[in-house]
């Protein structure tokens, strides 16, 4: 079984420029922490082949590459404003049976589950499976994980609908539209994390507050 993490990343967010380069802790930035939990979800899956892509702007790669050579991942390429292709670029690149979406702004995804979650949808056979559901899961722990049918399912509905969304969201259409993109759909539960707060980094405030959770429960 072929896996490819694919890290989204870029520097030019209106809200929070720069976000992924700003340290949460000395020494470790947004963007380290998010490669790190990557590198766990790979470790993990031991017994699979596991590449991870770090997905930027063509136009940012220089930017990137010391931050891709030093955590040892693949370092590719595509357009800014079209993330759905740089997930292209990405399966088109590595051949894999699965993609598992993991995006910059959540550096503290809950490894154990995302791994859980992915291990039942390729068991079980699902098409697609998210931890985001608001009841369930905090915001910033986000992790998806969908087939490359799925994939090419995603792109015609973008070229079709010209979705903006779809573009930039990548899986906006599966939950958002009524338009059926997988027979097997996969949310799993969870009781532990829902009160924990909004962790995702969209913002200078949301910035600070991960930081200062970080520096109240460095336990995560």
């Amino acid at each position: 079984m072929r896996i490819g993490i694919g890290l989204q990343s870029r520097i030019s967010s209106k809200r929070f420029p720069n976000k992924v380069f700003h340290e949460l802790i000395p020494g470790k930035t947004v963007l380290d922490f998010c490669l790190e939990r990557c590198a766990e979800i790979q470790a993990m899956l031991a017994d699979q082949f596991v590449a991870i892509g770090l997905l930027v702007p063509t136009l940012q790669n220089q930017i990137f590459e010391h931050v891709a050579a030093n955590h040892g991942v693949n370092l590719l390429t595509g357009p800014e404003d079209n993330v759905l292709k740089r997930y292209d670029n990405f399966q088109k690149w590595g051949s894999f049976d699965y993609i598992v979406r993991v995006t910059s702004d959540c550096p503290l995804i809950v490894t154990e589950e995302a791994v859980k979650m992915i291990k039942d949808v390729i068991q079980f056979k699902f098409d697609y499976g998210a931890m985001k559901t608001p009841e369930d899961w905090f915001d910033g722990t986000d992790v998806e994980i969908f087939t490359p049918d799925i994939l090419k399912k995603l792109i015609s509905f973008a070229l079709e609908n010209k979705s903006k969304e779809t573009i930039e969201h990548v899986t906006w259409p599966i939950n958002n539209t009524d338009k059926i993109f997988a027979h097997k759909l996969y949310w799993p539960k969870n009781n532990k994390y829902h009160e924990v707060p909004k962790l995702s980094v969209d913002t200078a405030e949301d910035y600070f507050r991960v930081k200062n959770y970080l520096g109240e429960c460095f336990w995560i």
